[in-house]
């Protein structure tokens, strides 16, 4: 156990990848940790509770800090009534027995209040603030929508005192480039995204469960069933089963561009949902971020080798530039990247107070605090391909950083 301040249950939200540790997958190779570790683990060992959030895959950063906050408390996800109409999809979700943090939010002992911390990865930051941010001011569109009877506590608001720190681990604050890029390079990726996507939910239902998100999208594969005739004259036929997309609520799903994945990570749809965020005046924000680019002599941007195996991505993100009134404009600032995420990106958002961080006595709530930024892939940051020691330190070094921030 470190010399701490606090010692919050620490949630881990994970980004594209989300699944619980415990999960089948989890156990082999850990969302967070990769072929490192189980960051999971760690924390625990230095006498923390964690857990790892789950997610739909192909869900987006409401219908995300929905199955947060289901996975938190325990119960039902409900998207809320007047967001699922506006998308066309069922109201609730997935229901989750028990919950992560049972006491979340109610007085301790000494009379303090129980908290929560928040370490997000990747897409899991917008994820994070969100979560924040209806917890403090609720969501007037749902209130005005919903019966208060009916109402989750989530929409209501009034909770502003229950998280403690929130940790961007190269998140994508500020939109990324990198699904903009590829469709322009490779036509009908996006569809192609979805659909692998799909094809990961498929296989979780069968063996786990099957989630009321996608089939409420319709988001599954169909199910044709043939029998192939021996011709032994013996009228022996084996049946067999083909599974095909359903083409048309795939294209449905990529035109919610307010409900999906791939545009949430956009510029254009994350400058929407920072219009709307708003850092909490009682919780503490980290930022940590990478960069394996190199610009040389001011005209051209290039990986280097730290991209290892992003290097291609990396590359396709460091040369993409669009000057096109069709689509957000994409310019030299943004070339700079981890692999997935434009470094630009992944520092604190532009329309919240920020600075340097020096020390946790001198962090102050409701201000981001950001990192010297590292040479360092996305991937590295999670831990794969990382030496185990190396990659307990990096958690070691926040975990002690985050519980010695002061209690508000």
């Amino acid at each position: 156990m470190i010399k701490h301040n606090n010692a919050y249950p620490v949630i881990l939200v994970p980004g594209f990848a989300s699944y619980k540790s415990n999960s089948k997958i989890g156990k082999i190779m850990p969302a967070i940790g990769l072929t490192a570790g189980n960051a999971e683990t760690i924390i625990k060992d230095m006498g923390f509770q964690c857990h790892t959030a789950e997610f739909c895959i192909l869900s987006g950063v409401w219908d995300r800090a929905c199955e947060l906050y289901a996975q938190i408390v325990g119960g039902t996800v409900d998207y809320g009534e007047a967001h699922s109409r506006k998308y066309g999809h069922e109201r609730f979700g997935k229901t989750y027995k028990t919950p992560l943090v049972p006491d979340w939010g109610t007085l301790s002992e000494d009379g303090k209040i129980k908290k929560i911390t928040l370490i997000s990865f990747g897409f899991g930051a917008p994820v994070a603030r969100l979560l924040v941010t209806l917890l403090n001011n609720g969501s007037d569109e749902e209130k005005s929508y919903t019966k208060d009877t009916e109402l989750s506590p989530l929409f209501r608001g009034g909770y502003t005192n229950i998280v403690h720190c929130v940790t961007t681990v190269c998140g994508i604050n500020e939109g990324i480039t990198a699904f903009q890029a590829l469709e322009e390079k490779i036509p009908g990726f996006q569809k192609l995204y979805a659909k692998a996507g799909i094809g990961i939910e498929f296989v979780k239902s069968r063996s786990e469960y099957v989630d009321p998100y996608y089939t409420a999208h319709g988001l599954s594969l169909t199910q044709h069933a043939f029998s192939l005739d021996l011709a032994t004259g013996d009228d022996k036929k084996i049946p067999f089963t083909i599974y095909k997309f359903n083409d048309a609520q795939i294209e449905k799903y990529l035109d919610r561009r307010g409900d999906n994945i791939i545009a949430a990570t956009g510029i254009l749809e994350m400058t929407k949902l920072n219009n709307r965020l708003i850092a909490a005046p009682n919780t503490y924000y980290l930022s940590i971020s990478g960069s394996v680019t190199k610009n040389l002599f001011g005209k051209i941007t290039i990986p280097t080798l730290k991209a290892g195996v992003l290097f291609p991505m990396s590359l396709i993100i460091s040369t993409y530039e669009n000057y096109y009134d069709d689509k957000p404009y994409v310019t030299p600032k943004m070339h700079e990247n981890d692999g997935i995420v434009n470094t630009e990106s992944s520092l604190p958002p532009v329309n919240e107070p920020a600075s340097a961080y020096r020390s946790p006595s001198r962090c102050n709530p409701g201000i981001w605090y950001q990192f010297p930024v590292e040479n360092k892939n996305s991937f590295a940051f999670i831990g794969l391909f990382q030496r185990p020691d190396k990659f307990r330190n990096q958690i070691y070094e926040l975990m002690k950083i985050i519980s010695n921030l002061e209690t508000v």
